[in-house]
């Protein structure tokens, strides 16, 4: 999960920041050990965050994770014979270094996620994993199938043990599959002029797991009707019933299936 963290500098001096975590910002690959800012400037840091589980205290875990240190420079405009008594010790202006540290405040955080539902289904873990497999595939990527051959489409749902049986109980589960055809040909309304695929069976489908249950699998068949590259998937939308006005949250699968769908003939 990627962050912005804004960091002001109202200080006569820059100042370096850095992270007591590691790397302060940056992207994979290019992850900075350091960060200055200058006086008078405002600046924005990106900061790549693991995904947190979903339990109480999510503030004070990200409060933590984004904890910078900060050090100012020696103001070398200052006259070297200014001084101050500081400490019991003389020491020159421009020779006098500050250090401290800054963090999101907790109220401040707090009010983000309580004014942003979808906050916490975006930097916490996902409540479930999600696995599409074409069958008969065998090792060949991308898959291969024939038109006017139904091809059979597995899905395996794995919910999270940290969700408690209570909340199951009233949480809503659908699962939903989902395939689209590369470079697909649309009208001035935006709608397909014709259908490229069909779908055999229950392709959305409620949800119902037993007490302490935590997989469920699913198939349904898919038949091609016109040749080209198709992505094949999967969805699962979670809704709690007992919370009114509950954001719905909608999780995919990791990977999508590549099919390259043939006539017989070019098949062969």
């Amino acid at each position: 999960v990627v962050a912005f963290v804004a960091v002001a500098n109202e200080s006569n001096s820059a100042i370096t920041l850095s992270s007591p975590n590691g790397p302060v910002g940056g992207f994979q690959g290019n992850q900075m050990a350091s960060v200055k800012v200058n006086p008078g400037v405002s600046a924005k840091i990106p900061i790549v965050l693991p995904r947190v589980e979903r339990k109480p205290g999510i503030d004070m875990q990200i409060t933590s994770m984004t904890k910078m240190q900060w050090k100012t420079e020696a103001l070398a405009e200052s006259d070297a014979t200014d001084t101050n008594e500081t400490g019991g010790t003389t020491v020159p202006v421009n020779m006098r270094v500050r250090m401290g540290s800054i963090e999101i405040p907790r109220p401040c955080l707090k009010t983000i996620i309580d004014e942003n539902p979808t906050f916490l289904s975006k930097i916490c873990k996902a409540p479930c994993s999600i696995n599409v497999d074409v069958a008969d595939k065998g090792d060949i990527k991308p898959v291969h199938a024939t038109m006017q051959k139904p091809v059979r489409v597995n899905v395996d749902i794995v919910l999270e043990s940290w969700i408690s049986d209570a909340v199951l109980d009233e949480t809503k589960l659908v699962l939903e599959f989902c395939c689209a055809r590369m470079g697909i040909e649309k009208d001035d309304s935006g709608e397909t002029s014709s259908r490229d695929f069909v779908w055999c069976g229950h392709i959305r489908k409620s949800i119902q797991l037993k007490s302490g249950a935590r997989k469920q699998s699913h198939s349904a068949r898919l038949l091609f009707l016109k040749e080209g590259e198709y992505f094949v998937s999967a969805c699962l939308s979670i809704q709690r019933t007992d919370v009114q006005d509950d954001v719905k949250e909608i999780w995919w699968a990791e990977k999508a299936e590549h099919v390259v769908a043939k006539s017989i003939k070019k098949a062969q």
